[in-house]
């Protein structure tokens, strides 16, 4: 007996040899093109035969398969290399060091919460749909080569290319070190965790290796949400909010930075980061002020992220793609399930008076965008695009994941983070590490000179701080 991924990985190698299965009546058939010699057609009907109920389990479960969200089905054209810098997996990778790892139990806890989570049981079978299954193969962390460098180490898991149809999309690896800490790696597609399940995943990871905490999953909970949420989308009455579109994208303004090559040159991408962290004092100063005027942290950094943008271009305004936490109240517990609920909003920024405006209006055009949060925001781009097919229209991407720290003092220590996005110039994070506020730019290196990308950054950071002294 195989695993349903032996059978799902088994269908993708015959499709992959130009023979399709179907169902027809709970009776398994197949077309296979012309030439396909008779001893392969015999070799593959021989092992269906002999896994005969569990191919039609997953043949069925394909035919009642979950249709993808617009951005999951962004990141999968987004791999397409004719796209302007496309030709990558939307992805982050984050490296922790802890004392003496036990692998076999942590190993153990990733298998329990790989059972628990439907999220992290999901195959992308073509471009429009995705399965949960039911079984699988034991996972298994990786270990790696202790002769390999950081560098190297980090160069081999970043970038490592995902196929959709790959599983799992997410991945392990221990590096055991005797003269420091040991490293854990940790990369995933976020064609299949959003950046706050990727939080929340990591958080249960932990409260179960140091703490034997557990807070069992609902296992069905991912995929009564999504079938859930494509009711509700369907009945959403959205002609207010294209309106709001259609006015809102003649607002749309793309900065122009430096370039040193066109994007039509650029075949392949590589993304770098740069970031800053505030003090554990200028954070706890810059947050509760921003509390006490009304404002979130997410307003204050959009507000300057913006401003800064639009003065480097030489223009008056600028837009920004807001990666927000799309869950919907559909679910008793939608903010516990492990899952893609990725949803974007289009910012639009025009230069005030002063900064103090400027955070003002901010906040007034997020406070529109969450009135039309439950909506697609993946819309935004059929008033943007204008038969632009394949190109960038944007750019410019603001992350904030500031809710929860997923680091644990005296435990797990968070070394380095990166991301990686199909057509994003710069991916803009904020987090909240180690009680600090943590800046970073992750930006693809091939269109940037380093003392440019350098420079602008340092700027940034300059007017971050001098915008600090205009709220407090």
């Amino acid at each position: 007996m195989i695993s349903d991924v032996g059978v799902l990985k088994y269908i993708i190698y015959l499709r992959e040899n130009n023979i399709r299965l179907y169902l027809d009546d709970k009776k398994i058939k197949y077309k296979a093109m012309d030439g396909t010699s008779n001893e392969f057609i015999s070799e593959f009907r021989e092992y269906i035969g002999k896994n005969k109920n569990q191919f039609i389990k997953v043949l069925k479960n394909i035919n009642d398969g979950i249709e993808l969200s617009s951005i999951q089905k962004s990141y999968i054209l987004g791999m397409d290399t004719d796209c302007e810098l496309g030709g990558t997996n939307c992805a982050y990778y984050i490296e922790y060091s802890i004392n003496n790892i036990d692998t076999v139990r942590l190993e153990k806890i990733i298998n329990e919460l790989i059972f628990e989570n439907e999220g992290l049981r999901c195959f992308f079978v073509d471009i429009n749909k995705y399965v949960i299954f039911d079984t699988f193969d034991k996972y298994k962390i990786k270990k790696l080569d202790n002769n390999l460098d950081y560098t190297e180490i980090r160069n081999l898991i970043f970038n490592k290319k995902y196929s959709y149809y790959d599983w799992p999309l997410f991945d392990f690896y221990v590096h055991k070190d005797s003269n420091i800490d040991d490293r854990l790696y940790f990369i995933f597609n976020c064609i299949v965790l959003d950046a706050w399940s990727a939080s929340n995943l990591i958080k249960k990871i932990f409260d179960r290796y140091f703490f034997d905490i557990y807070k069992k999953s609902v296992s069905t909970d991912y995929s009564t949400y999504k079938r859930k949420e494509s009711l509700y989308l369907d009945n959403l009455e959205t002609e207010e909010y294209h309106k709001y579109l259609s006015d809102g994208m003649k607002k749309y303004s793309i900065p122009e930075l430096k370039y040193k090559r066109d994007f039509s040159e650029i075949k392949k991408v590589t993304f770098k980061r740069v970031d800053y962290e505030f003090t554990v004092n200028e954070t706890k100063e810059i947050f509760s002020k921003l509390k006490l005027l009304g404002y979130t942290p997410t307003m204050y950094i959009a507000a300057c992220y913006a401003r800064f943008l639009a003065e480097v271009s030489g223009k008056e305004s600028s837009s920004i793609i807001l990666t927000m936490n799309g869950r919907k109240n559909i679910i008793e517990n939608e903010n516990d399930i492990i899952g893609e609920f990725s949803n974007i909003a289009v910012l639009n920024y025009k230069k005030s008076g002063n900064f103090c405006d400027d955070l003002k209006n901010i906040r007034n055009s997020i406070l529109e965008i969450l009135e039309f949060i439950e909506h697609d925001g993946m819309e935004s781009f059929k008033y943007i695009k204008q038969n632009k097919l394949g190109q960038i229209v944007s750019p410019f991407v603001l992350t904030s994941v500031i809710e929860e720290d997923t680091t644990m003092e005296g435990f797990v220590t968070e070394n380095y983070s990166i991301s990686k996005t199909p057509q994003v110039i710069i991916d803009h994070h904020i987090r909240l590490i180690r009680n600090s506020m943590v800046i970073s730019w992750d930006y693809v290196e091939e269109l940037f000179e380093k003392e440019y990308i350098e420079t602008l950054f340092n700027n940034y950071i300059k007017l971050l701080h001098n915008m600090k002294l205009n709220i407090l």
